[in-house]
């Protein structure tokens, strides 16, 4: 639970929702973008309860065990991304994928300025900061966009594109090659968690050897006594959970991103290095249609080897093999990869994970015995062979697997159009 007045206030907002209608449920959203929240009871008189605010990816909410309207929203600049979904009390799970609109506001204010001549006075103090501040060593995480116009070495910031785990992630001017845009990772050491510097220079020395029309390139990385950076190839474009639609894809639009991932994965296992993290929010797709894979910060070098307390579990649950939940030490295999891309082919396609609950154990439980629901059911349009390349991908033991990820390709590469009734083996 937070602490400070946000966290004093969700902790009385639960208080009175446990009061007043039950304890609370847990619900899991997809989140496209990081965002704010707030919820309120299905009727009219209800009041809106904020929520604390949520980063990309798959979070989990505590919620009233009662239907409610859930908003979010997030602004960038003059656009307003939001989303608001009708939520019944025995839903597990939702997708808040968001629509662009005008930030009326900040447009108003914007117009304002122009109207008064304030905006040419406001630039020129920027362009006066900006040549006082040349360097960001002094600069600390928590300043967020005051490190916008500044310089870091060889790159010039622009403009902030989120928020991962491990800091804030920038777009940036290479001042070497003008016009040259990278996407720049930093963290301030003294806010790092532990292994995260070195997660940094790790992903480094693992990403820049591997070079793949599918793989997010690895520019350089620096740092110093107060913060280290990664710059990496910049991508005009979003994830693919963004791309995710309920009932699913079609193949036709599904079919050259599960190739695109293979391959990329393939060409990293035949050069000994795992991922062991793959998940839609680590897969970009440009504004041409292009994959590309990123975040290699959990490659095989960085892997925990001991996993026997869950909360010990290194990448993310939903797309973790079976062998991963083990109470036994081991390595990882390229068969994790394996798995992990089986995910995240059935949930393109079907429109949800073959799994889904908020309890960590139970997830255990459910990869390492539950079968998965066949996808033919939620599909009946899909050709036999991709359902069964998918399902053996998800099977529970390893060695029922592909043998490697350059089988998996070749199954993928038969005509869609030709039903197979079994695979070769």
């Amino acid at each position: 639970m937070e602490t400070g007045p946000m966290g004093i206030r969700l902790a009385l907002g639960l208080a009175l929702t446990a009061a007043c209608w039950g304890e609370p449920r847990q619900l899991m959203v997809n989140l496209d973008r990081p965002s704010h929240l707030r919820y309120r009871l299905d009727r009219p008189d209800s009041p809106w309860i904020s929520l604390p605010d949520r980063a990309q990816g798959t979070q989990t909410l505590e919620l009233p065990d009662q239907d409610v309207i859930l908003q979010a929203w997030s602004d960038q600049g003059f656009t307003r991304y939001s989303a608001e979904r009708r939520v019944l009390s025995s839903a597990q799970v939702v997708d808040l994928g968001m629509s662009a609109g005008w930030n009326s506001a900040r447009l108003a204010g914007f117009v304002g300025l122009l109207s008064a001549g304030i905006l040419l006075t406001y630039r020129q103090r920027l362009r006066g900061q900006a040549s006082r501040l040349s360097a960001l060593e002094a600069l600390q995480v928590d300043e967020g966009d005051a490190w916008i116009g500044r310089i870091l070495k060889d790159y010039r910031i622009q403009s902030r594109l989120g928020r991962g785990g491990m800091g804030e992630v920038y777009l940036a001017e290479r001042l070497s090659q003008p016009g040259e845009r990278v996407a720049l990772k930093l963290i301030a050491l003294e806010k790092a968690r532990p292994l995260a510097q070195a997660r940094f220079q790790r992903e480094f020395q693992t990403s820049s050897r591997l070079h793949h029309p599918n793989l997010v390139q690895v520019l350089d990385f620096g740092q110093n006594e107060q913060l280290c950076y990664l710059a990496l190839e910049y991508v005009d474009g979003q994830t693919l959970r963004s791309h995710m639609r309920p009932g699913g894809l079609e193949l036709t639009d599904a079919h050259p991103w599960m190739l695109a991932m293979t391959e990329a994965m393939a060409y990293c296992h035949q050069r000994g290095v795992l991922h062991c993290d793959l998940k839609p929010e680590n897969m970009m797709v440009s504004r041409k249609g292009q994959l590309k894979i990123l975040d290699f910060g959990l490659a095989r070098e960085e892997v925990a080897p001991q996993l026997t307390p869950l909360d010990a579990l290194v990448g993310t649950p939903c797309y973790l093999a079976p062998e991963r939940f083990s109470q036994e030490t081991r390595r990882p295999t390229p068969a994790v990869d394996q798995y992990a891309l089986g995910v995240m082919f059935y949930e393109m396609l079907a429109g949800r994970p073959p799994f889904v609950t908020q309890d960590l154990r139970l997830f255990a439980s459910l990869h390492q015995h539950q079968q998965v629901p066949p996808l033919d059911e939620l599909r009946p349009d899909l050709p036999n062979r991709i359902v069964e390349t998918i399902h053996r991908m998800l099977e529970k033991q390893p060695e029922s697997r592909f043998p490697c990820l350059l089988t998996v390709l070749e199954a993928l590469r038969q005509p869609l159009a030709v039903n197979q009734d079994t695979l070769e083996t």
